[in-house]
């Protein structure tokens, strides 16, 4: 039986992963043993090994950091029911890349389910329910089934879960937030372990920079995520991890109308027309020619003023860098289009990305606290600019992403607020597909998500690469001993 595309696409950027792991494996291995020389004036000493650092225990704190980051911290929705485990597998693989690649969308998500639990918390506040109430329902926690049956109608969402509380179709769910907490797979314990190491690792930084110690472009990489990671879990404290299973609840069928009550609600969740088909991402209208951007005009090995070296960079960028980029553009446009589910929508899960319905108020205060941690993602590769580097083409390949990160969310904010007063003053109603003024604003959303996504990989590629040549003082370790008053 085929994979469905996304399962695809997930499958093809492993095996990028696998492949940028392999490369940095090869690069260690080749890495020099001896002691590290410095230079103090005109004499050269020699590090003792007690002092200094390997190169492996600069890539474990980092991918140690990154995996907390990454995989620990993301706390995924309620997965359809009967998910073998290869999916499932498949499916936090995909998180883990979108927190890697697109980490100020994970952080916006995390932000709109954070405030609609604290809406749903002081709505049913009077049952006893609180904000891990809150998060359970717009997981997708609850599945709704016939009265007295085993046929599972769809999972609820918040706007049906509210429709059928209040017209009495359904009974109001009795769990309670232990037996929401027995479910999850992460506790106080588990959390604060992950807090400890990115804590640390943040703290290792900061002391090296105090020293005036050289810090490697991974390091500061995985710094920028150790930060978005105390954002993302003061977000989802509250929030249960990794929950399997939905709990159910049942139609109302204990008078003689319970048979007009259940063809009521399942004329709401399963009509046709309250049904909106997922968007196929490999017929995504938005970009159709994206393998024209993959041919360069010229052949690199055959560009005047290029040397063999540079030639094989900007080939790597071109076809191994680019090919992923492409495929994560498609599939996280796919996955925001298919974030929103309307009223009625019977599904056996929620979207990957589902946060509640907000007010037009709140998802503003959402975007601009997302906003906010993008630039302070973005700032922090920005202070790699003046960092060693192996060429000139990586440091400039570096100052360009680390300007794009940075300025992509602001500048697409303004972007979309002048496209809405455009739309107010011409009278366009933005919500309606294929007008021209959509398809442009379309556009834009492709190419920016494209340039972005772009810039992710190629300063994860810059931060690998810089592994094979580090300078020697990046080998030093911090004397903690300096920061002891002495008397």
């Amino acid at each position: 039986m085929a994979l469905r595309p996304p399962y695809v696409s997930i499958l093809l950027l492993s095996a990028a992963l696998v492949y940028v792991l392999e490369t940095t494996i090869v690069l260690v291995l080749a890495a020099p043993a001896q002691d590290v020389l410095f230079m103090y004036g005109e004499r050269e000493q020699t590090l003792p090994v007690s002092n200094k650092r390997s190169i492996w225990n600069i890539i474990y704190s980092c991918l140690a950091t990154l995996f907390a980051c990454s995989w620990v911290s993301v706390h995924p929705n309620v997965p359809t029911p009967c998910l073998s485990g290869i999916k499932h597998g498949i499916r936090r693989l995909e998180l883990m890349v979108w927190s890697i690649i697109a980490p100020e969308y994970t952080i916006f998500w995390a932000t709109a389910q954070w405030v609609s639990a604290r809406k749903i918390e002081t709505k049913y506040k009077g049952t006893g329910w609180t904000k891990t109430h809150g998060f359970f329902l717009q997981m997708g926690g609850f599945m709704l089934y016939e009265s007295n049956s085993t046929q599972r109608l769809g999972t609820l969402s918040i706007d049906t879960f509210e429709d059928l509380v209040e017209s009495k179709k359904i009974k109001f769910p009795e769990i309670s937030y232990e037996e929401i907490k027995d479910r999850s797979k992460g506790d106080g314990l588990a959390k604060a372990l992950v807090l400890t190491q990115t804590t640390w690792f943040i703290i290792q930084l900061i002391a090296r920079y105090s020293q005036r110690l050289v810090i490697t472009e991974i390091e500061l990489t995985t710094s920028a995520f150790a930060v978005l990671n105390g954002a993302m879990y003061f977000l989802w404290w509250s929030k249960p991890l990794d929950v399997q299973c939905a709990d159910p609840v049942y139609l109302v069928g204990d008078s003689d109308d319970s048979g007009e009550r259940q063809t009521s609600a399942m004329s709401v969740l399963s009509h046709p027309n309250n049904r909106v088909p997922h968007p196929n991402p490999w017929k995504f209208p938005l970009l159709p020619n994206d393998q024209i951007a993959l041919q360069p005009s010229i052949p690199l090995e055959n560009a005047s003023g290029v040397g063999y070296r540079h030639s094989r960079i900007f080939k790597f960028i071109s076809t191994t860098l680019w090919m992923p980029a492409v495929e994560l553009k498609r599939l996280l446009i796919y996955r925001i289009r298919s974030a929103t589910v309307p009223p009625g929508y019977g599904q056996t899960c929620m979207p990957m990305f589902y946060a509640g319905p907000t007010s037009v108020k709140e998802p503003g205060g959402a975007v601009l606290f997302s906003v906010t941690l993008g630039l302070i993602f973005g700032g922090i590769h920005c202070v790699g600019w003046s960092l060693s580097f192996s060429s000139a083409t990586e440091r400039t390949i570096w100052r360009i992403c680390a300007a794009i990160i940075t300025a992509m969310l602001p500048a697409g904010l303004m972007f979309n607020l002048i496209l809405l007063t455009i739309a107010y003053l011409l009278d366009i109603n933005p919500a309606e597909r294929g007008t021209r003024f959509v398809k442009f604003g379309e556009l834009s959303l492709s190419g920016g998500i494209a340039l972005y996504v772009a810039a992710r990989v190629c300063l994860l590629a810059v931060a690998i690469s810089s592994l094979r040549n580090l300078p020697t003082g990046a080998y030093e370790v911090v004397r903690w001993s300096t920061f002891i008053p002495h008397i």
